[in-house]
């Protein structure tokens, strides 16, 4: 469970004696596994009479509907779970002028920071406790306001949009924000930083998206208003309704996807001490979470060698294992298109390690299992590359060589998981960073240096 969901529960339990909780129905538009393993996105309705539950299922529904039918979130369906919050108001509608306030459920007014079309509450207040008492695992927020009139808003905490038929545009341009910390490619003086799609880099050499530049018209382009800032695209979704998303764009929401999500829902076997017979075949299994269409690669390793295997599942028989302790290794990465690799800020991988104990007679025991997450950053390096192995009980031998296969530098994880290794002596170019548990292979990777 992320940090996050541990936090949220948390105050539900100081919540207890403190306030009665509120409780509403929370219906399920699709459910894909556990709230631990997938991305929660949560669908709540201000301005829906108590007679019109209904109609807001219905328009979940579509809006769920058409929000996976666009990419990149089409092709990662999967890795989410959908549900609805039904909490009726009093009045349909959203206030559209303060001298004729609509009596709804969260309070949600057109006029929001003085722009006319921006719909938003004007206090989170009850958001967030209608999610506390509700559904406190929620990663994504999404408000559908039960008015015509176009309008919608968005930050991290909360997305909305009007009925209005443009309006679903601006959800899927709000959810660029809030998911993905991608900023506006429309100027707006007062909010420009540093994000995936916005710098003040203008080297096409340097650039953050420097790996797309020359492809799908990515470039590095000036904001008319102010060219000491820069975004990849002149026609992005982050700029203009009914455009698609941009290829930087489409990368920085797989990459906050990859973040959310490790496609290793759960493997087999996954019991301790399992006694396993000689002369019998051994399988073991990886149950992913796969994007449509799959673009993860599978790799097994058997004590640090490469097997000629790249499915889900593997059999070992007996013969194949050396007297004594042996390791199997399967690590899985996505290998999507839509991330170019030198130019990814963090690789994901991650792996699962299954201990087996090979006895004179050809018995084999599986001592444990234990599943590790490798996170590899940045990348490309410059100074330093980190590398943090998650679930790892002792340390493991971290070493960057160069293409010829000469170490050229080398460390260990510390008890945290975590080493740094000192890069800034190394020319640029390409290395190969491996990582070894025990002496035996885990990892391995071409990384480089900028």
């Amino acid at each position: 469970m992320n940090m996050k969901k541990i936090q949220l529960l948390s105050i539900v339990l100081m919540l207890t004696g403190l306030a009665s909780a509120q409780t509403y129905p929370v219906d399920t538009i699709k459910y894909m596994g556990s709230l631990d393993k997938y991305i929660n996105l949560v669908f709540l309705g201000d301005g829906y009479l108590e007679s019109e539950m209904d109609v807001f299922a219905e328009d979940a529904r579509n809006a769920t509907e058409k929000f996976f039918s666009i990419s990149p979130w089409k092709y990662y369906e999967n890795y989410f779970n959908v549900f609805m919050i039904k909490t009726p108001s009093e009045e349909r509608g959203a206030t559209h002028t303060s001298d004729s306030p609509v009596n709804n459920f969260y309070g949600t007014t057109y006029g929001y920071n003085n722009i006319d079309r921006l719909l938003y509450p004007k206090s989170l207040t009850a958001t967030r406790k209608v999610l506390t008492d509700n559904f406190p695992q929620y990663d994504v927020v999404v408000m559908i306001v039960n008015d015509e009139k176009y309008g919608g808003a968005g930050s991290t905490a909360l997305m909305t949009f009007s009925k209005a038929t443009q309006s679903i545009e601006i959800f899927y341009h709000e959810v660029g924000h809030g998911f993905a910390n991608l900023a506006d490619e429309y100027w707006l003086d007062g909010y420009q930083s540093e994000r995936p799609n916005m710098t003040q880099v203008s080297d096409r050499e340097s650039v953050k998206w420097k790996n797309w530049v020359g492809s799908e018209d990515i470039d590095v382009y000036p904001f008319p208003e102010n060219d000491s800032w820069y975004r990849p695209h002149q026609a992005c979704r982050m700029q203009y309704l009914y455009r698609d998303y941009c290829a930087v764009c489409r990368q920085a929401i797989v990459e906050a996807i990859h973040k959310h999500v490790n496609p290793i829902d759960s493997y087999e076997p996954d019991e301790k001490e399992l006694r396993i017979g000689n002369n019998s075949d051994m399988t073991f299994k990886l149950n992913l979470i796969k994007p449509n269409p799959n673009t993860l690669e599978v790799i097994w390793m058997l004590n640090g060698e490469p097997l000629d295997n790249q499915q889900d599942t593997i059999s070992i028989d007996d013969s194949m294992l050396a007297e004594g302790s042996n390791e199997l290794v399967a690590m899985v990465e996505d290998t999507t298109s839509l991330i170019r690799i030198d130019n990814h800020a963090t690789i994901h991988s991650h792996s699962v390690h299954w201990q087996l104990q090979r006895d004179e007679s050809s018995n084999v025991n599986l001592l444990q299992s234990v599943r590790t997450d490798f996170v590899i950053y940045p990348v490309p390096f410059e100074s330093q590359l980190k590398v943090s192995c998650s679930n790892a009980s002792h340390p493991m031998q971290v070493v960057l060589a160069d293409l010829m296969g000469t170490t050229v530098v080398k460390s260990q994880t510390n008890k945290e998981g975590v080493c740094i290794l000192s890069t800034n002596h190394l020319a640029n170019g390409v290395y190969v960073l491996s990582i070894y548990d025990n002496g035996k292979l885990t990892y391995s990777r071409k990384v480089t240096k900028k």
